[in-house]
């Protein structure tokens, strides 16, 4: 397995973040004391990973492109092209919807079953296997395997998202509702509600699982949906489930300047009442996922 070109994309960790002007690091003074350990340990953890990620690239003679996540426009990419994500499932997230046609290598900088760190349900490198991971890498053994992406329609018309966890259509403004119409299948029903939510099965331990939606394989030829604290005056007809692999489900706006929100990113499309969305598990764009012999 020969890659042209291997970049590497590192996440800017919080305390990063929260030291780039005076105003952020007067924020972070401002922070308890517990909170702010927390982000320094995230940090210095993360650091250490990636130096000893880096160190073990050299050794492996490994040419690696170190790129910032700020940065992923200045990226030349191809299917050739093998995007490695530094820092956590966000940072995957990010890496998919920027490179949709590259292979894929999560990386969780900060893996830590307690303590504030994370275990990272797209990042298949970690801490305990990191040093097998670049040896493997080095001699071209793993295999690439094919995840489910949601894909959608807007008029009939294809949009350029896609997203590897779900897809949210509903109000900007999270503490005000929204009201939609909803057609699964032959069953159409409207809703005063907080939203939508569909999902593949990688997703559903997510958002979807924590706003009671049930898990499901991601192997499964389905995807789920979940519709979001309804009203229950409209009587729905109903709420959650999952959906066949080749069925689409169709989102209808009743107001102009709801969103559609693709893996929980800041990119969303605004939507205008009458539009018909369509929502699918996009069969000829999944995402391509590097998993390595370890």
């Amino acid at each position: 397995m020969i890659f042209e070109t291997i970049y590497c994309i590192f996440k800017k960790t919080d305390y990063q973040r929260y030291h780039e002007t005076k105003l952020e690091q007067s924020d972070f003074k401002r922070l308890n004391n517990n909170l702010k350990q927390k982000i320094n340990h995230a940090h210095q953890t993360q650091m250490e990973f990636f130096n000893k990620f880096m160190a073990l690239a050299a050794t492996y003679h490994l040419d690696i492109k170190v790129v910032p996540e700020d940065e992923l426009a200045s990226i030349i990419h191809s299917p050739k092209t093998l995007i490695i994500s530094c820092g956590g499932d966000g940072t995957f997230l990010s890496c998919a919807q920027r490179f949709p046609n590259s292979p894929l290598l999560g990386m969780n900088s900060d893996f830590r079953t307690k303590d504030g760190g994370s275990v990272g349900a797209l990042t298949l490198v970690n801490s305990q296997n990191l040093e097998r991971s670049i040896s493997s890498l080095a001699k071209g053994k793993g295999t690439i395997n094919l995840w489910n992406r949601l894909g959608a329609n807007i008029n009939n018309q294809r949009v350029d998202n896609y997203a590897v966890n779900d897809i949210f259509i509903g109000h900007p403004v999270s503490y005000l509702t929204c009201n939609i119409s909803v057609e699964i299948g032959d069953v159409k029903d409207d809703f005063n509600c907080s939203g939508f939510l569909a999902c593949t099965g990688m997703g559903s331990n997510a958002w979807f699982e924590a706003a009671g939606g049930s898990h499901f394989s991601n192997e499964l030829a389905a995807f789920g949906y979940l519709v979001l604290v309804p009203s229950k005056k409209w009587q729905p007809k109903f709420i959650s489930g999952i959906s066949s692999f080749d069925n689409h489900i169709s989102v209808i706006p009743h107001r102009t300047g709801y969103v559609m929100a693709f893996d929980s990113k800041n990119d969303v499309i605004t939507l205008k009442t009458g539009d018909v969305v369509d929502i699918f598990i996009d069969k000829d764009n999944p995402v391509k996922v590097l998993t390595l012999d370890v």
